[in-house]
């Protein structure tokens, strides 16, 4: 009864637009929880992921083109917090203050993961490549992929804990 009523409540909280499982109330619990998986957690679930590849998108443009480790951190941190949001607006809600500071805790440490990347790479490609371009292009280019790639994760792990129910 408290599960059916949590439902309830998180449908009601959905933004407009979003589908709805309808009936819930009437059905057993088994059932109640495969209709809203079908009609409302699987389509939020993909439109996380694609806010997670557009934010990966960004994040590898952004980290190539930015002139330093420093705003690389900058530009990472203030992508991932807008697309924890925008993930959480998706679920109608925000994660609660623990799950909050888990994934801003995991921004920080992705965003540091991109600087140290782009640092070692660029070390190691001075010893290796001659033209100072090259070594600019491929150290960039190294330090994008890693963001972009944890843009995804992001956007994985902010859909898992705005979930309403475990994926089964």
């Amino acid at each position: 009864a408290a599960l059916r009523a949590e439902l309830l409540a998180w449908q009601a909280r959905l933004p407009a637009g979003r589908m709805r499982a309808e009936g819930i109330g009437d059905m057993p619990m088994d059932a109640a929880c495969a209709l809203v998986e079908a009609t409302s957690l699987a389509p939020i679930a993909r439109d996380a992921e694609a806010l997670g590849r557009a934010a990966a998108v960004q994040a590898f443009a952004m980290t190539a083109i930015s002139p330093s480790p420093g705003l690389d951190v900058l530009v990472f941190g203030w992508r991932g917090i807008r697309l924890v949001r925008q993930v959480a607006a998706l679920h109608g809600l925000r994660p609660g203050i623990a799950g909050t500071v888990a994934l801003l805790r995991r921004v920080a440490m992705d965003a540091a993961t991109v600087a140290a990347t782009d640092v070692a790479v660029e070390a190691m490609l001075r010893g290796v490549l001659s033209s100072r371009i090259a070594e600019h292009v491929a150290g960039e280019t190294a330090a994008g992929a890693v963001a972009a790639r944890r843009m995804i994760l992001l956007a994985r792990a902010t859909d898992e804990a705005c979930r309403i129910l475990p994926r089964p």
